[in-house]
């Protein structure tokens, strides 16, 4: 299912998940999605799902709009009764310093140890994966980012992928798993090529 957007791109996106403009209504909007997934759900579990839902999104929500994201993708479906934990966040990034050099330059001055190069739409784009350790104020993640370079657009975009991690036995399975999912769906952007392109 895919919402409204200010990113120039689609996206193809698991059943269950969304994406959504990250402006004044989106707490709104996510509310009432939560509200609807979990009225469909047995009486029982109504209140735990809408709970957990409500915790995942918010952290994304949160994230996204405190780092200024354009749009920002999450699951509201369930395995075994838990939330998927993992959120997409768009940004368009300010250009970096060419010094001359050309986009494609650029793009490879900016993979550092554990980068490698990957195409999004064709295009040219540096994947990273990064553990981030718990703090006193959130739990501890795996962030997997692609930049790339959109020349007709005249944009630099940065897709940020944030995974919570677990120390539960064989989570690092599930991790991998997830890890995979984003590829999957990461390899399926498609970037705007005219004015009011879908």
């Amino acid at each position: 299912m895919i919402s409204d957007t200010a990113a120039p791109y689609t996206i193809l996106l698991p059943p269950g998940w969304v994406r959504m403009r990250v402006d004044e209504s989106i707490q709104e909007r996510f509310d009432a999605l939560i509200d609807d997934v979990a009225r469909r759900a047995p009486k029982d579990r109504q209140t735990p799902l809408r709970s957990l839902l409500g915790r995942t999104a918010q952290h994304a929500i949160d994230t996204a709009r405190d780092r200024g994201a354009l749009d920002v993708i999450v699951s509201l479906a369930s395995v075994d009764d838990l939330p998927i934990p993992v959120s997409i966040a768009t940004f368009s990034v300010p250009p970096p310093a060419s010094d001359g050099r050309s986009p494609l330059e650029m793009l490879v001055g900016l993979a550092n140890a554990g980068s490698r190069a990957i195409e999004i739409d064709g295009l040219a784009a540096i994947r990273r994966s990064v553990d981030v350790p718990a703090t006193d104020d959130a739990p501890a993640y795996r962030t997997v980012s692609y930049v790339c370079h959109v020349p007709w657009l005249e944009e630099w975009l940065l897709f940020g992928a944030s995974i919570l991690t677990s120390d539960e036995p064989g989570f690092d399975e599930v991790l991998n798993a997830l890890e995979s999912l984003i590829d999957a769906m990461m390899s399926t952007v498609r970037f705007r090529r005219e004015e009011g392109d879908a």
